[in-house]
């Protein structure tokens, strides 16, 4: 420590000295040509004692204690008595103090004797005059003020930054206050200043106004257990600004003891020397270091990058520290199932594991694990190579099944769906319901599939719908488009014969429901028994057979054609009429000759009548003749007869 020089004193004869002490007093020892005594007090029993703070001097600080270069008071009043003949100084809240003539430093401590002679008392009509002392021990500066009184003391790093500042109620005269460690080889600047009772600041004397702190040795640090996985320093210097750490490692406070500072090895320190260099401030050729060798212990397991693979079979890569015989073992449980435990070589896919893995060191489990890690595959599987085999109804469907990141191990839990949608887009056709089957695994990398129950000549939409454990799954490739052959028409519908001109007939039919292929033709076949059926095809739904025979019964056969297959047939009878025309014709002849007849029959009439007349008129003369002759007349007999 440097030594303070005694100060000058106003009265040369028989003023008393003051002796400031600068470091823990262990004893108290009264100076044999001192006519009262001296009391001192324990500064550093009263540093930890809220007691002795409440008893003597209190105060506060207004600056929190940076990390770089700041630190909190704390407080300890040193009661000195003070030297006065017949009359004591008193202040409101102060206390009596017996004088003294001087102090000494007493054997075996770090003392700085420093004496400053006390401020005369001014007249009324001049400020109270103050002064202070400053003196070093180790790592804290110590104040002293020469009458009582309330004070704002003041510390500085630099400028115009305060590292402390203190506020002293009712002080006693000659107390003693020291600051909280402070930085090894720096220099402070400092100020002290008292509060009169109308609140006016007066600045005290003192002989320099800065203090530069001494160096810091390798026998003021020692290594401290504080925080786990860390490297801890304990020092009563402020070690915030000191310490120098490889690639900037963080340091920081210990949260439990404020003179003990931490640094946390990074991963890569871990099985290497780590070493930490100790500066003393501004001082040249002040520094040192302290080397430690980091083992497992220290290895951060929250900053190890875990890297997944992202397929089958599974993989976590590590970035552990590079030591010898240190390795990561995986475990993994499915979720929802944490007792099911599996090796990283047994993860199946589309399944989610928590995956944790533990570290040992030369095949040594150790206590250190790495963080949960989330586990899943989603196999990015693709449908290749869709052979299909159709017929009218049925649709056969084969493949291949394929996955870049999911080859090992085979996919032994896959299965297949087989869905064929029809299409609404072709001939009016309304989309129906998918049809789906399961098809027949052949092996993991593949199977087929038959459907059945199709619509003949109509376009539909299959899927291979592949599924691990019955869930669906995403696939490439999936999708066909196909059309089923052409099929057999439906029947024709409504069919009706209808006979005109008694020797035609008329028929009309309307077109199959389903056409099952392309559009259709109609074959009409017409036939009667005995007869050679005849045979007609038409585009159109209708057909008129002309100059069949009278009164003839008919067969009529209508059927649909495809280009391929003939529908159904649809058949119905019809019988002719009678020749209207010879019917005509006989009755005409009919008429006439029965018109003949009748002329005939009159004309004959007409002719007998004439000829019985004739022969009437024959007989009568006859007759006549016969009175003459008296003789019955030819014929006569004939006559009679009628």
């Amino acid at each position: 420590m440097d030594q303070n020089s005694v100060e000058k004193s106003q009265s040369a004869s028989s003023s008393p000295s003051v002796s400031i002490a600068s470091a823990i007093v262990t004893a108290v020892t009264a100076s044999a040509s001192s006519a009262a005594t001296t009391k001192i007090t324990d500064v550093s029993a009263t540093l930890n004692s809220s007691a002795s703070l409440k008893n003597h001097t209190s105060f506060q600080s207004n600056s929190s204690f940076q990390a770089a270069n700041s630190t909190i008071m704390s407080a300890t009043d040193s009661a000195n008595t003070s030297s006065s003949s017949n009359s004591s100084s008193t202040h409101p809240g102060s206390q009596s103090l017996t004088p003294s003539h001087n102090q000494t430093s007493h054997p075996g401590t770090n003392t700085t004797v420093s004496t400053t002679t006390k401020a005369t008392k001014a007249p009324d009509s001049e400020p109270p005059q103050c002064s202070y002392n400053v003196t070093k021990h180790r790592s804290v500066l110590k104040f002293e003020v020469n009458r009582p009184g309330n004070y704002n003391i003041n510390v500085f790093e630099g400028r115009p930054k305060t590292v402390e500042k203190i506020q002293v109620h009712n002080s006693t005269q000659n107390s003693v206050w020291k600051t909280e460690p402070l930085k090894p080889c720096t220099e402070y600047s400092h100020n002290v200043s008292f509060i009169g009772a109308d609140g006016k600041e007066i600045f005290c004397n003192s002989q320099a106004n800065k203090t530069k702190t001494d160096k810091m040795s390798k026998g003021d640090v020692k290594e401290k257990y504080c925080i786990p996985e860390h490297v801890c320093y304990e020092s009563d210097w402020d070690l915030s600004s000191s310490i120098s750490t490889p690639d900037n490692l963080p340091v920081k406070r210990c949260s439990n003891d404020s003179k003990t500072f931490c640094v946390r090895p990074a991963n890569k320190n871990i099985c290497s020397d780590l070493t930490i260099t100790f500066t003393s401030g501004a001082c040249v050729n002040s520094s040192f270091n302290f080397t430690k060798s980091i083992s497992v212990d220290f290895l951060n397991s929250n900053e190890i990058q875990q890297n997944k693979s992202p397929g089958l079979p599974a993989k976590i890569e590590t970035d552990i520290p590079k030591c010898k015989n240190l390795s990561v073992s995986y475990t993994c449980s499915e979720k929802g199932k944490p007792d099911d435990v599996k090796q990283l070589s047994e993860l199946e896919p589309f399944t989610d594991y928590n995956c944790t893995g533990r570290i040992s060191d030369n095949n040594n489990t150790t206590n250190k694990t790495t963080p949960p890690i989330h586990f899943r595959v989603d196999c990015d599987l693709t449908i290749n190579n869709i052979m299909n085999i159709t017929t009218n109804n049925s649709i056969e469907l084969s493949w291949k099944t394929t996955s870049k990141n999911c080859k090992e191990p085979k996919l032994e839990k896959l299965s297949y769906d087989c869905i064929c949608q029809k299409n609404g887009h072709k001939q009016g056709q309304t989309q129906g319901q998918p049809l789906k089957v399961t098809g027949t695994k052949l092996s993991p990398e593949g199977g087929t599939c038959r459907i059945t129950g199709l619509d003949p000549y109509k376009s539909y939409t299959c899927q291979v719908q592949p599924k691990y454990n019955n869930e669906i799954r995403d696939a490439t490739g999936t999708k066909v488009q196909l059309e089923t052959k052409i099929g057999r028409p439906g029947i024709v519908r409504d069919l009706t014969l209808t006979v005109q001109d008694h020797n035609t007939i008329r028929v009309t039919w309307v077109k199959p429901q389903t056409l099952n292929g392309p559009e259709v033709k109609y074959r009409v076949h017409l036939y009667k028994a005995g007869d050679k059926p005849q045979e007609k095809e038409t585009w159109e739904t209708n057909y008129v057979f002309t100059d069949l025979s009278y009164s003839t019964t008919y067969n009529v056969k209508v059927v649909a054609f495809n280009q391929r297959f003939e529908s159904p047939p649809t058949t119905k009878k019809a019988d002719t009429l009678y020749n209207d025309k010879a019917v005509i014709g006989f009755l005409v002849f009919l008429i006439l000759v029965i018109a003949f007849v009748a002329l005939f029959f009159i004309a004959y009439k007409i002719y007998i009548k004439k000829l019985r007349k004739s022969r009437n008129d024959v007989n009568e003369d006859m007759a006549l003749e016969a009175i003459y002759v008296n003789a019955r007349p030819p014929g006569w007999r004939h006559k009679e007869a009628r």
